[in-house]
């Protein structure tokens, strides 16, 4: 009986470690971030008071604590939406670089190539570039991007992506500036797991119409690769088997 008792334990103990070692050893592999997963979400460009403009995507990526990535052309976007007084529509072809955030509040480049066409009757008033020579602009920041002269010039100035606070400055007309702000968040779990939001800030001046607020959105959801999802299955069946038999012993 005795010897029975005590086959049972080093039973109970081995399928307890092997638990162990195999939650263990997927943790290391999501933490380390050495294999892509999928992950799916929206990308969303807001210019103004005007209605956001959002397209859906799914690709791959990496998300560990130690920092997220995404792969480009997740997101693609060629479309119009109804505008307000002078910007009757706005024309958007929209397209996501690579993209790495790090950092205890994730932050990072990641470029959104393409054009904005702000129209007036059917009319282009501006074309604006999204990005320059992938140097800067929407989502990389860098020096603004100015298209026209004189009194029809517009200026566009961008940041980097964050899960933190992010604000543009400067918005309104001459005598009636203010700020404004918006703010990310990580709601990913210890794995990775889970969604998380960054933000990006825009602002778009105007001789004549002074200055206003955008922002871009870019909402990920990860979900762990399936190897990795079955290792952690695994571990959680043997970490229970083995409580099972403590507790019969």
């Amino acid at each position: 009986m005795r010897a029975k008792s005590m086959r049972l334990a080093r039973l109970t103990g081995m399928a307890t470690r092997l638990g162990l070692g195999l939650a263990a050893g997927a943790a290391l592999l999501l933490a380390s971030g050495a294999a892509a997963g999928p992950v799916s979400g929206s990308l969303s460009v807001i210019l103004g008071g005007l209605p956001p403009i959002s397209v859906n995507g799914s690709g791959t990526g990496t998300s560990a604590a130690s920092g997220v990535t995404l792969s480009a052309s997740v997101f693609s976007a060629n479309t119009t939406v109804p505008g307000t007084a002078f910007i009757t529509e706005v024309q958007l072809t929209a397209l996501n670089g690579a993209g790495a955030f790090t950092g205890a509040t994730l932050h990072g480049p990641m470029a959104v190539r393409g054009n904005a066409r702000l129209r007036n009757g059917g009319v282009t008033a501006f074309t604006i570039p999204l990005t320059v020579n992938g140097t800067r602009g929407v989502g990389l920041g860098g020096a603004p991007i100015q298209v026209g002269a004189g009194s029809t010039a517009l200026t566009l100035s961008a940041g980097e992506w964050s899960t933190g606070l992010v604000q543009v400055t400067g918005v309104g007309t001459p005598g009636s500036l203010r700020t404004v702000t918006l703010a990310g968040s990580d709601a990913r779990t210890a794995m990775g797991a889970g969604t998380l939001t960054l933000v990006t800030p825009m602002r778009i001046s105007t001789p004549t119409l002074g200055s206003f607020a955008g922002f871009g959105v870019l909402r990920l959801t990860f979900v762990p690769e399936p190897s990795t999802l079955a290792l952690l299955l695994a571990a959680s069946s043997l970490a229970l088997l083995g409580a099972r038999r403590a507790r019969r012993s």
